[in-house]
């Protein structure tokens, strides 16, 4: 009988490499059911991820610049 999803045997996982932007992760399905919960406890601790360096550009919306 064929598995219908494959899951990822349990690696070393490093905690302090998880990427904080939201684009660079990894679903939290990929990783090993025994790895989720200590996963998704290190990206609470290490808080949120808001772009310091980016310059939002503006344009016109009627008659004001937004």
């Amino acid at each position: 009988m064929e598995a219908l999803h494959k899951i990822k045997s349990c690696t070393k996982l490093n905690l302090d490499d998880l990427p904080l932007d939201m684009g660079l992760r990894k679903k939290i399905f990929e990783y090993h059911p025994n790895d989720i919960n200590k996963v998704q406890r290190a990206y609470l601790q290490k808080g949120i991820c808001q772009p310091h360096d980016y310059n939002f550009p503006q344009r016109k919306i009627g008659n004001v610049y937004r």
